[in-house]
């Protein structure tokens, strides 16, 4: 089964675990900085968002809700500016209440692995805590300019495309048949190039797929592109286990719970430059307004 991959529990909300508020939203005092390993690959990042801050391209905001923690945000806690690279695997328990474990990168070199309601009680506390905020024209650069936010690494061409399966698995049935099971990628190829041979690859679920929408994007690292894409809609991935013709199994990355309209809202508003306004439907894999 497709299928085999997910956890049940995520969709079951009987073992939430009960805590007391200040349990909830107090210091993770077991999350300690270390030395960042690969700070190299996100220097350039906060170089930028320094620059972005003193010519005005970005803005720092005071940090008022904890909705505003997702990975690919910037943030000023105790006079030092961090970065959310990415959600680290949940228990259960975390997911359900929404509070991951983040991998946070500093921009002093070292990075800490804290709770999300954690890093948001931190924020609270501290009086100068703030939230970075990208304008719409530095967003819009991230498709027109030389020089991209998202990543530090040298520019590439290609294209995001947002795809539909036409595998006859029954147990994507419920996604499939309502549409919302989209799997959003890039390539340096023409998107007809990348999936002609999509039933001989596990990541398309080893089943011919359909092209719902494709972008083609200039001077930029397409790839980190579509890594924002993913940490956005983080909440919404199906994750999906699949046979590849030696019979080992596989998992498949790339494949959310919304449909091709939701897919290309989203990127709309990355590249406007407003998404940080929006959040994501678990439920219904909508997005929403904050």
């Amino acid at each position: 089964s497709l299928l085999g991959g997910i956890d049940s529990s995520i969709l079951d909300l009987n073992h939430v675990q009960v805590e007391t508020e200040q349990e909830r939203t107090r210091p993770d005092e077991i999350a300690t900085r270390t030395v960042c390993s690969d700070f190299a690959d996100f220097a350039k990042l906060f170089a930028d968002n320094q620059r972005q801050i003193e010519n005005g391209i970005a803005k720092t905001a005071r940090f008022t809700s904890t909705e505003q923690i997702t990975p690919g945000q910037f943030y000023i806690l105790r006079g030092v500016m961090c970065y959310i690279d990415r959600i680290i695997k949940e228990s259960a328990e975390n997911y359900e209440r929404d509070n991951p474990r983040l991998r946070i990168i500093f921009g002093n070199g070292t990075e800490s692995n804290m709770l999300k309601r954690s890093l948001a009680a931190a924020l609270y506390e501290d009086k100068q805590g703030r939230a970075i905020i990208q304008t719409a024209d530095e967003m819009t650069a991230l498709m027109e300019k030389a020089e991209p936010y998202l990543s530090a690494k040298d520019q590439s061409k290609g294209w995001i495309y947002i795809l539909k399966t036409r595998s006859t698995e029954p147990s994507l049935a419920p996604y499939r048949d309502t549409g919302h099971l989209v799997k959003i990628g890039f390539t340096t190829q023409t998107v007809e190039e990348r999936i002609a041979h999509a039933e001989e690859e596990p990541t398309y679920l080893m089943a011919p797929v359909e092209v719902l929408a494709q972008f083609e994007c200039f001077n930029m690292n397409v790839h980190q592109f579509e890594k924002f894409i993913h940490a956005f809609l983080y909440e919404v991935r199906l994750p999906l286990k699949v046979k590849t013709r030696t019979g080992k199994m596989v998992e498949a990355r790339e494949w959310f719970r919304i449909n091709a309209k939701t897919a290309i809202e989203v990127c709309q508003h990355i590249v406007k430059g407003d998404i940080h306004q929006y959040r994501m439907d678990k439920v219904n894999g909508i997005l929403v307004e904050r």
